[in-house]
């Protein structure tokens, strides 16, 4: 391994650069896609959360729908708040962690947890959905889940 750091250094700059910026690509890309994964599989188990998720969906299907900047607003005020969420874990996790050092881990852990929450409630949709449709969907999704409770 160290051979292959050695030689990576003797590369001229711009070629690590970009090495580092594909690496850092590729992490983020199986992180999302893993996170989405992992979500779908664990929202089933909470009501609250499958609504919480599904009104996430309602927002950004809304805002490319009509492209009203007050619903792209509310999507970004809803990402913050997972943002907030991600520094007050790691600002917990770095002043605990020097009585146990676990914490400081698990606060980092719970960070990355919530910034892939972030990026999940603004990421874009995919192209040529009927958003309408989408929405009416969610809706009933919302509604059923809400007729179980």
């Amino acid at each position: 391994m160290k051979a292959i750091i050695d030689q990576i250094l003797q590369w001229p700059v711009i070629v690590q650069g970009a090495l580092g910026s594909a690496l850092f690509w590729l992490i983020l890309v199986i992180g999302e896609r893993s996170f989405r994964k992992c979500t779908s599989i664990f929202r089933g188990f909470s009501k609250e959360k499958q609504i919480e998720f599904l009104y996430a969906d309602a927002v950004r299907h809304m805002a490319f729908a009509d492209k009203d900047s007050g619903h792209f607003v509310v999507l970004i005020y809803c990402a913050v708040h997972y943002v907030i969420q991600a520094l007050l874990a790691i600002c917990l996790g770095l002043i605990f962690e020097s009585i146990f050092p676990v914490f400081g881990v698990v606060g980092f852990a719970m960070a990355i947890y919530y910034l892939f929450l972030a990026l999940n409630t603004v990421r874009d949709t995919k192209s040529g959905v009927d958003h309408k449709k989408e929405l009416e969907q969610i809706e009933k999704k919302i509604e059923e889940l809400k007729a179980k409770a």
